[in-house]
């Protein structure tokens, strides 16, 4: 090796050694507790509905499908097992939207999994999504 090609590792080595240690030296800014999850509706300003239209998108194949499941009634579709504990309106007095509170798990082996529990709104899918490298899926309504 000549003299200046080991100089420029040296360099390199030195600059990645100081900016690592000075990461894993900042602890400050790391939460210590996890972030709770999506809070849900209000019971007094919501109405209970007996199902829920969701869409679902399988990634992979690139198909979108909107099914209608009951509520307390557990479902599968494809490698997914829905069950849908509560599906809510906001009360006719404000602005229309819907509510879900779904469990999620997925067919892996002889393990299934929970991938989501939590609420979905129908008016933010973004807000609280369910995170699958498979499928999408979202609330459309409840009725």
């Amino acid at each position: 090796m000549t003299k200046q090609y080991k100089k420029f590792l040296s360099i390199i080595f030195y600059s990645l050694f100081t900016i690592h240690y000075s990461l894993a030296a900042r602890t400050d800014d790391v939460p210590t507790t996890p972030t709770p999850a999506a809070p849900g509706p209000s019971e007094s300003d919501t109405i209970p509905k007996l199902s829920a239209t969701l869409r679902i998108m399988n990634k992979a194949a690139g198909k979108a499908k909107t099914i209608t499941l009951s509520v307390g009634k557990a479902s599968e579709y494809e490698r997914m097992n829905i069950l849908v504990r509560a599906c809510r309106t906001s009360a006719p007095y404000s602005a229309r939207d819907d509510f879900m509170f779904a469990e999620i798990s997925k067919k892996s082996g002889n393990a299934s999994p929970t991938i989501f529990s939590g609420w979905m709104m129908a008016s933010d899918p973004g807000y609280n999504p369910l995170q699958d490298s498979d499928y999408d899926l979202w609330l459309i309504r409840c009725e």
